[in-house]
């Protein structure tokens, strides 16, 4: 106890034990800090390659005969670690394009045949380490679309709230599974998405 008493007085008549005022103020001003994972803009190139990666690992893991390519991405973060490490959650949807046709990405049109037509709700990582040219997608997670939105948006619960856009005020499910939509008095059951 007596060393701790002594090291502070030390200290205090020092002047040692103040960081300069600016200090904190310049870590917290940094825009990527190592280590910490922060949020990033989905149209940032980086982004859109770490997509792109992902969607390219998905379509070299199934055994589906069309292609998948990226329909929308929902949100990103990157993170410094020995180079860049994105995080992308992103919905993936079926394309026209066979893969024994290998054609760019770029040029594949969605599904658009009811029966054909297929949406995937993705989470990948993707590091990639620039000055190597170096790229790994250790982990790419995919799930029905229709699943993920039965599973995060419809399950039996509290109302949905007004300040969500595009659904009703409240949220039903039927005993066959069927969602239905109650927005005035008026009930949208939702088929189309579910079927």
């Amino acid at each position: 106890m007596w060393l701790i008493t002594l090291l502070t007085l030390c200290c205090l008549a020092a002047g040692s034990c103040r960081a300069a005022p600016d200090f904190c103020s310049q870590d917290l001003n940094l825009s990527i800090q190592p280590g910490f994972p922060i949020p990033i803009n989905t149209n940032n190139p980086g982004v859109l390659k770490a997509a792109r990666y992902s969607v390219e690992r998905f379509n070299n893991c199934t055994n589906d005969i069309f292609l998948y390519k990226e329909a929308h991405i929902s949100r990103a973060m990157v993170q410094v670690v020995q180079g860049l490490k994105y995080m992308v959650e992103m919905q993936i949807g079926r394309t026209t394009c066979r893969k024994t046709m290998h054609p760019s990405l770029d040029n594949c049109d969605f599904q658009t045949s009811p029966a054909l037509k297929r949406t995937l709700w993705c989470y990948s990582v993707v590091w990639v380490i620039p000055w190597l040219q170096w790229v790994q997608v250790p982990v790419v997670r995919c799930t029905d679309f229709r699943l993920w939105m039965q599973h995060m948006l419809w399950t039996p619960g509290p109302p949905v709230p007004k300040s969500w856009p595009l659904l009703a005020d409240r949220r039903t499910v039927d005993p066959n599974r069927s969602l239905r939509w109650h927005n005035d008095g008026s009930t949208v059951q939702a088929t189309s998405i579910l079927s």
